[in-house]
């Protein structure tokens, strides 16, 4: 059974300038920025990137990204954003995994990537 997901909907591109637009991003960053932890610490970052992250109270996570993302996609893109991706992880302790036509629909127009992560939880 699924315990709790985390979704995260992500731009970047080597020319991309999110901080040109005033958008509801949870993070984000210009090509250029220097960056503050990982591979670029200390250095210009080769690409800027924004993220969409999604309350942990949403029951519908990719519908709610969808509706978020979906209206803008045109404006990441003029900005600079050339790959996308939706980012999913489940948390769960048993159980399978499906998506409905509706969320199908729904990703294939965000014309992203969708990255998915499952995490075990066991219980104690």
């Amino acid at each position: 059974m699924i315990l709790r997901t985390k979704a995260t909907f992500s731009a970047q591109g080597a020319a991309f300038r999110p901080s040109l637009a005033h958008l509801p991003f949870s993070s984000f960053h210009d090509a250029g920025a220097i960056g503050v932890s990982g591979r670029y610490r200390g250095l210009p970052t080769p690409y800027g990137a924004c993220d969409f992250d999604v309350p942990e109270s949403e029951n519908e996570p990719i519908r709610y990204l969808y509706r978020l993302v979906r209206p803008i996609l045109s404006i990441l893109k003029e900005l600079g954003a050339d790959s996308f991706s939706l980012h999913l992880t489940y948390y769960s302790d048993s159980g399978a995994l499906g998506f409905s036509a509706a969320e199908l629909k729904m990703i294939s127009e965000l014309e992203c990537d969708m990255p998915i992560d499952l995490e075990i939880q066991n219980e104690k």
